[in-house]
């Protein structure tokens, strides 16, 4: 069976994609011990499944009002499921996460990616070091990343493959709803800011004032709210409001910034996106002479098919002894003017017309 069988193929290039995530992400997958931040997302989890309150975060007895409960949610789900509490069952949902994400890339932007550039995506999101790293851990990133990840795939794959506004703008708004349960509103800069841009490039801006997205948003919030309102019910809401307001003012404000760790996240995020970066870079340094090689390819071709033309013509108006340029039709091809000025397009599709009615 050739690479080409496995990628036209829908269930063989799920199956391909599965068996990577598997053969990268299971093993070993409990052997780390517990580091960073995941305590905070596992002892949640552990006194949700001992008291039944699935509402408020707790660590120990103290109310956990730092970030919203979905992880913690996840968490307590595998522990319930697999009926081990240990690190892999941890962090099965993050690995999911990343899973969900290369089965979108194969499946929903099969179409606007081709068969081959969407298993190649799959193997890529899979692949860099920063999915590495924090796709094997229970920390949010993985799953907050994920879920925006799902919410842009849905929405470019759907507007390119010129869907319903209904779908275009429906599954993308499940998936935001759900990262605002993971850490907020933050995913929503991400999310709209590459909408603007294709919305920007393409025209499309009544995309945006559709009864379609308004909708959209409308389910987002209602996930949102369906955890807020009995939240806020059973706990100090001025407590909780004002942490939430403190943590996300304060990156605004610039609170215990420092400048030297800050910049540090440049090269960082840099190194996240290895090994394929490298591949960017040299996209970049060669695009110039694939350029100039595309041109020169297309100007042979122009060249062939004038050539092929005129050829036609003179047999069709009386043999090699009348010059070429006497029955003439080729003005339509790109690069073929009337003289020295440009055809207007209706000039050029009247010559096409005139030359297909030569041909009939």
């Amino acid at each position: 069976m050739s690479i080409q069988d496995l990628v036209n193929s829908r269930t063989r290039a799920i199956a391909v994609v599965v068996l990577a995530w598997a053969v990268i992400y299971l093993p070993a997958l409990g052997s780390i011990a517990i580091k960073g931040e995941e305590g905070r997302r596992i002892l949640p989890a552990i006194r949700m499944l001992e008291t039944g309150n699935y509402i408020v975060p707790q660590v120990g007895s103290n109310p956990y009002y730092r970030k919203p409960p979905l992880v913690n949610w996840l968490v307590a789900a595998s522990f319930e499921t697999f009926g081990v509490r240990n690190e892999w069952t941890a962090r099965l949902p993050s690995v999911i996460s990343v899973l969900a994400v290369a089965i979108a890339f194969a499946i929903v932007a099969r179409a606007s990616l081709t068969p081959k550039g969407s298993m190649l995506a799959a193997l890529i999101w899979m692949t860099n070091i920063g999915i590495l790293e924090k796709g094997r851990l229970i920390e949010i990133e993985a799953l907050y990343v994920s879920l925006c990840g799902l919410a842009i795939i849905f929405w470019l794959s759907f507007f390119l493959q010129k869907k319903s506004p209904w779908l275009i703008w429906l599954p993308a708004s499940v998936f935001l709803g759900l990262g605002l349960l993971a850490k907020g509103p933050t995913d929503l800069v991400f999310f709209y800011g590459i909408v603007v841009a294709v919305l920007a490039y393409s025209k499309h801006w009544r995309l945006l004032v559709h009864p379609a997205h308004f909708v959209a948003l409308a389910v987002m919030l209602g996930i949102a709210a369906a955890w807020a309102i009995p939240f806020v019910h059973m706990t100090t809401s001025e407590v909780a409001m004002g942490k939430w307001f403190a943590q996300y003012t304060g990156r605004l404000k610039g609170i215990d910034f420092k400048f030297f760790s800050w910049i540090q996240n440049i090269p960082r995020g840099l190194i996240y996106f290895l090994p394929w970066l490298l591949l960017l870079i040299q996209h970049a340094v060669d695009r110039p002479s694939i350029v100039a090689a595309g041109d020169d390819m297309c100007r042979r071709r122009i060249a062939v098919a004038k050539t092929h033309c005129q050829e036609a013509h003179m047999d069709q108006c009386g043999g090699g002894f009348r010059r070429p340029g006497a029955c003439d039709r080729c003005d339509w091809l790109p690069g073929h003017g009337n003289g020295p000025e440009e055809q207007t397009a209706g000039e050029k599709g009247r010559r096409r017309n005139q030359w297909a009615r030569a041909h009939e």
